[in-house]
């Protein structure tokens, strides 16, 4: 059972007399009986607005501060209609307190009467300003639309399906050179056995060589070192020989050791015309000559063709491998989402900068963002591409929505805190600019960037609401 309160008083009340209330909802407040809540409604409309809750829940008075005594009251608010102007709330707090908070002066009324504050209705000036502002957004929004669809979107579609038909192409002709990478691979592996062969035939024919004129050789030797012993006991011993005759026998031993070394076939094409002494002291050095001759003769017996495999299977991987990090480039763009309408991938490659007191920000849309110290300190890595977030602050649910900003994570590590990270807004804006960097908090950075791609429709018909409401 419920009991209504009822006060019968007849009153007409005109709307000029409601205050703090919207256009749309005037009606109920002229209008009997006045419903407070299903328990109670007012018969009287004197009650509306006079400075005193009638109602338990103070819904009778949206025009004074009457209904911040009642904490339990859901009516917190005034409504300033600001004709010309931006219509708005205030706290009904903020009603009758001697500050004019509505530009047209609404709120400052004085009930009753002990008041001396008198606000002008300033909403028409300000509605020009702000009108001016609007327009101008306007057409600046409808500039970079039309900057949207001409530069980014259809250079989008153009280079992305050049991309497109590239990679099939890429993909057709890696078809045919992998098989051909695999002959050449086997011609490669049989040429380089045939090659070990050769080279341990070389090996087993320098040692045939070397065994078999070891003994020749080592009888020169000994002949040399016996004449040149020789000689030393014809210089310290008397001789009957005469000095002419101990000359020509001498010389006749030479020439018979000398021609002795030159038959044998290492050192056919060596010339020897040196004295014993010299000979003995060069024997090694021309050894060594002889045998590095004679692999280099064996050594390059079918080496040519190794080489040509080698070389030939070389120039081939070199192809594919190209072949196949630009069909992995391809498909790591194509696969990424740039965006409603891919608007974003003309930013995929090119870097924005702002300086702000000693540091230069760097964005680069798709790879990262980065803090470089001018006095010297180095640079910073705020964040590494990581995905789209949306605006958190934004009621928006729409699909496009997601898009409205961006999250670089996994930068430099703080000292004793987290990898620093950045939140990159997206603004509509003609230019491509970074215009803001904040860091609200400890290694969490705040970027703000413009740009014709971030540009919707929405956003143009909301600035065209805009401009209705103040105009």
């Amino acid at each position: 059972f419920s009991i209504v309160s009822s006060v019968f008083v007849s009153h007409i009340c005109s709307e000029s007399n409601v205050r703090g209330v919207r256009k749309e909802d005037l009606s109920t407040y002229t209008t009997l009986p006045f419903t407070c809540s299903t328990s109670q409604s007012l018969h009287s409309l004197s009650l509306i607005n006079d400075n005193y809750c009638d109602c338990a829940n103070c819904l009778d008075e949206p025009g004074t501060s009457a209904s911040t005594l009642d904490p339990s009251s859901p009516r917190r608010h005034f409504y300033c209609e600001n004709q010309g102007y931006i219509p708005k709330y205030i706290f009904n707090s903020f009603v009758n307190d001697g500050i004019c908070d509505c530009c047209d002066g609404s709120d400052e009324y004085d009930l009753n009467g002990n008041g001396n504050v008198k606000c002008e209705n300033t909403c028409q000036q300000k509605g020009n300003k702000i009108r001016t502002e609007l327009k101008e957004r306007i057409h600046r929004a409808r500039l970079a639309l039309d900057l949207r669809v001409d530069r980014y979107v259809r250079v989008a579609q153009e280079k992305l399906g050049g991309m497109r038909r590239e990679l099939e192409q890429k993909e057709e002709e890696l078809k045919l050179r992998e098989p051909e990478l695999d002959v050449l691979k086997d011609q490669k592996n049989l040429a380089e056995k045939q090659e070990e062969i050769q080279r341990r035939l070389l090996k087993e024919q320098l040692e045939k060589e070397r065994g078999g004129q070891n003994v020749e050789i080592e009888q020169q030797k000994e002949e040399a070192t016996g004449a040149e012993q020789t000689a030393a006991q014809a210089d310290s011993t008397p001789s009957a020989l005469s000095l002419e005759d101990q000359i020509h026998d001498t010389g006749a031993k030479v020439e018979q050791i000398k021609n002795s070394i030159e038959e044998s076939p290492e050192i056919r094409d060596f010339k020897l015309d040196a004295p014993l002494r010299i000979l003995k002291s060069t024997w090694s050095t021309v050894k060594r000559y002889y045998y590095s001759t004679l692999q280099y003769i064996y050594g390059t017996f079918n080496k040519t063709e190794a080489e040509k495999a080698r070389a030939a299977f070389a120039a081939k991987e070199q192809e594919v491998s190209t072949l196949r990090s630009r069909i992995t480039e391809l498909k790591s763009t194509l696969d990424t989402d740039f965006g409603p309408d891919q608007a974003f991938f003309i930013l995929k490659g090119q870097c924005f900068k702002l300086k702000d007191k000693n540091y230069e920000y760097e964005l680069c849309p798709f790879d990262k963002s980065t803090q470089k110290d001018e006095r010297g300190y180095g640079s910073t890595s705020l964040g590494k591409w990581g995905n789209y977030v949306g605006d958190e602050t934004s009621a928006d649910t729409s699909s496009h929505q997601k898009y409205r900003s961006w999250l670089m994570e996994n930068g430099q590590g703080c000292w004793n805190g987290p990898n620093r990270s950045t939140r990159v807004n997206l603004h509509c804006g003609v230019d491509e600019k970074l215009t803001k960097v904040d860091e609200p908090s400890r290694c969490v950075y705040v970027m703000d960037f413009e740009t014709p791609a971030a540009c919707e429709t929405e956003d143009l018909r909301n600035l065209e609401e805009e401009l209705k409401k103040v105009s």
